[in-house]
């Protein structure tokens, strides 16, 4: 699967992170939009056995490690979010 031109995807290193609808109550996390401007801050998260997460506070993002998905429940999952 490739992104469009319009869609970019989030890595650090080896590790693809993606959103999961369970982190964006009331918002899907499929089409959802970030910014090249976007700044995303690590932190180790005590949920995901202490693995890094990507967290952008002011527009409430977050991004988890794609291999760490759908252990909470069904929900909605994208790798590739729209760029604006």
């Amino acid at each position: 699967m490739e992104p469009s031109t319009a869609e970019i995807h989030s890595q650090a290193g080896l590790i693809v992170y993606c959103a999961e609808g369970v982190d964006h109550p009331g918002r899907s996390a499929i089409g959802m939009e970030v910014s090249s401007s976007d700044v995303f801050c690590a932190k180790r998260s005590e949920l995901f056995d202490r693995h890094v997460i990507l967290l952008n506070e002011e527009r409430k993002i977050t991004l988890i490690p794609y291999y760490a998905r759908a252990h909470r429940g069904l929900s909605e999952m994208s790798v590739f979010l729209k760029s604006f």
